[in-house]
């Protein structure tokens, strides 16, 4: 009797659990992706919920597939581990857990189970990529007027420290551009990055270059790795300057210690006028490791 009772408690067992993993027919085995658009499912309490989960999926998957192929572009382009700038290339385009913007979805399949509301939806390919590529078009084009109009005041300085504006937004551009190569979706992002980048260097070659970090500031030089060192400048000829004004305080916030550092960075050109190079940038860290957090927050800026 008591091996009965033992095998009807492991049945009973088995059947509680494969009714807690039960899950829709399209979970179980997704609807593929076709020529118009890709498809995802997600999971929630709530259909909204849900629906995020489905984006958030549909996010990663794009991301992984881009992180793979950047190193390839870089290959292609001669954008090898040349410069602490291009390394920076490879070591932000690793990032993969970026979170795409899709704005032309509708879902197709809904169920609710238990508790649970899975979805499945389709997003349309053609506008999620055109929206992507002008986002960086649009990045790229302040760089290029802001290039063009150094060029036709002569203030070739200027247009020689774009290539930091460029390093800034390169991530970006290779992540970008290789997520619409891999789906064959036109685009000259590389050509333009590129031609931007030699028009700055180009113009460097007229002047020195030197970075300025206060002391109290070096904590953020780990950040701060593309300012460094230029490229196409020219030991000898005028110098000029890219550095760093700000302060570090420390106080309280909700009655924990921290730390808020607060700094713009400026250029001096070769007739010592001094000039903005950036907005005034306030970081907050807390505790122990106020340094390392507010670090770590001008990192995933990508200044």
């Amino acid at each position: 009797m008591r091996l009965i009772c033992l095998v009807l408690i492991s049945l009973c067992s088995i059947l509680a659990c494969a009714q807690s993993a039960k899950v829709p027919d399209f979970v179980a085995q997704p609807v593929a992706d076709s020529d118009s658009h890709f498809v995802t499912y997600g999971a929630g309490t709530t259909e909204t919920l849900a629906t995020k989960d489905a984006l958030a999926k549909l996010s990663l998957r794009l991301s992984s597939q881009v992180s793979a192929k950047v190193y390839t572009l870089l290959a292609q382009t001669g954008q090898g581990q040349k410069t602490n700038q291009q390394q920076g290339y490879l070591e932000q385009s690793e990032q993969i857990a970026r979170r795409f913007t899709f704005n032309n979805y509708q879902q197709i399949k809904k169920q609710q189970l238990d508790e649970q509301v899975y979805v499945v939806l389709a997003v349309e390919r053609r506008s999620f990529f055109a929206s992507l590529l002008q986002q960086s078009e649009q990045r790229l084009n302040t760089i290029v007027q802001l290039q063009q109009s150094s060029l036709s005041q002569k203030q070739t300085a200027r247009l020689a420290l774009t290539q930091f504006e460029l390093a800034a937004i390169a991530a970006q551009i290779y992540a970008d551009a290789a997520l619409l190569n891999a789906f064959n979706y036109p685009n000259q992002l590389l050509t333009e990055h590129k031609n931007a980048l030699q028009r700055a260097q180009q113009a460097a070659a007229s002047y020195d270059y030197e970075f300025v970090l206060p002391p109290k500031l070096n904590f953020l030089n780990p950040a701060l790795k593309n300012y460094r060192q230029g490229v196409g400048f020219t030991a000898g000829q005028a110098p000029v300057r890219i550095f760093i004004t700000g302060a570090l305080l420390k106080g309280q916030v909700n009655q924990q210690d921290a730390t808020k550092v607060s700094f713009q960075l400026h250029w001096l050109n070769p007739q010592g006028q001094m000039q903005p190079f950036s907005q005034v940038i306030e970081l907050i860290g807390r505790g122990e490791q106020a340094k390392s957090q507010i670090l770590t927050q001008l990192v995933e800026r990508g200044l």
